[in-house]
């Protein structure tokens, strides 16, 4: 089902009048708020192939961002210069709060979990 000022697709036509409630406040939508994976834009490109932000900084520096990365086996803490950043430049200076898209445990207990811990950042 398409609703009306709505991008979703509605499945449950339960949902409508839950989403009918809750426009009606008219607040700012998460989503716009939402980032996606990669939102400052570090990430690159290798044989056509999208690979992770891989820092090469490993203690702070003068003028460093400091990045959280999480890629194929590698996870940690880095440090990245300012001018590195593409997108997103708004939000450096504020908390943010980074929730995975899927928590990886290959868990095969019922209820699955879906996202892992979320955790905040702070300011740079």
């Amino acid at each position: 089902m398409r609703e009306k000022g709505c991008s979703t697709y509605i499945r449950f036509s339960q949902a409508l009048s839950i989403l009918e409630k809750i426009q009606e406040h008219k607040e700012t939508s998460f989503s716009s708020i939402v980032s996606q994976r990669d939102p400052y834009g570090l990430n690159y490109y290798e044989n056509k192939t999208e690979r992770m932000f891989k820092p090469k900084h490993f203690t702070s520096f003068v003028g460093a961002v400091k990045i959280y990365y999480y890629g194929w086996q590698t996870k940690g803490i880095g440090y990245v210069e300012r001018d590195k950043i593409t997108s997103k430049l708004d939000t450096l200076d504020k908390y943010k709060i980074f929730i995975s898209k899927a928590n990886g445990a290959a868990s095969k207990q019922i209820p699955y979990s879906v996202i892992s811990e979320p955790f905040i950042a702070f300011p740079n």
